[in-house]
């Protein structure tokens, strides 16, 4: 779930991301990049793909 904290939305990552992931540190900020995966439909009705 996407947060809104102040000016800034985000998202809080679990312990794993922790363990596996020796850049991160507990309280730290790192940016995150995201955007559609696989291929998208241009057929779609424009109310449904702004959804």
């Amino acid at each position: 779930m996407i947060e809104t904290r102040g000016s800034q939305r985000g998202f809080a990552l679990g312990s794993a991301w922790l363990r596996d992931c020796h850049a991160l540190a507990i309280g730290g900020t790192i940016t995150v990049e995201i955007a559609p995966e696989g291929p998208q439909r241009d057929d779609l009705a424009e109310d449904v793909a702004a959804a």
